[in-house]
């Protein structure tokens, strides 16, 4: 059993690790979850504060450049298979399905700490594109010309001055 759940789960930590990079994902994550461990419907819900809320549901559709619901959760889990996958969220996966045997358990266990990673990496990615951007908004504010080079010397960043004192 262990053997056929290998595949399984690296193209499952595939999906999960596209899903951190592009937010509506995890949407797809749930779906592909809820199919693999035979389940009506799955949800990934953070217990963040206290509260509660559905970062990603299986059936939810999601439009073009949509990211988590952030949906309230109220009441209890509707399956009776749920799990706690920890990390800063508080994070939980629950299916709609009779309750895990203790192998499949271990499975969605071992699936939940790529999930979480999965997210810390991508709110990392976050905060550092967010100085990136704050970064080149004040080199574009100066009226000294800046030019940034990357390792392989190209041009990576030119500020406004630069352009003007460089021409087209």
């Amino acid at each position: 059993a262990i053997a056929a759940s290998v595949p399984r789960s690296l193209e499952l930590a595939d999906w999960i690790y596209a899903a951190g990079l592009e937010s509506r994902g995890w949407h797809d994550v749930t779906r592909v979850l809820a199919a693999a461990l035979g389940a009506t419907r799955c949800w990934l819900i953070a217990a963040e504060s206290g509260r509660a809320r559905i970062v990603a549901a299986s059936d939810l559709p999601v439009t073009r450049g949509a990211g988590a619901s952030g949906s309230e959760w109220a009441g209890d889990a509707p399956g009776d298979a749920a799990i706690e996958i920890g990390g800063d969220e508080a994070l939980r996966l629950v299916f709609e399905r009779p309750a895990f045997a203790p192998e499949e358990r271990d499975f969605v266990r071992m699936i939940g700490r790529h999930v979480v990673r999965s997210r810390l990496h991508a709110r990392a990615l976050a905060r550092a594109e967010a100085r990136g951007h704050l970064a080149s908004a004040a080199l574009d504010r100066m009226a000294m010309g800046v030019v940034i080079l990357d390792g392989e010397g190209r041009v990576a960043h030119l500020n406004p001055a630069a352009r003007r004192r460089l021409g087209p």
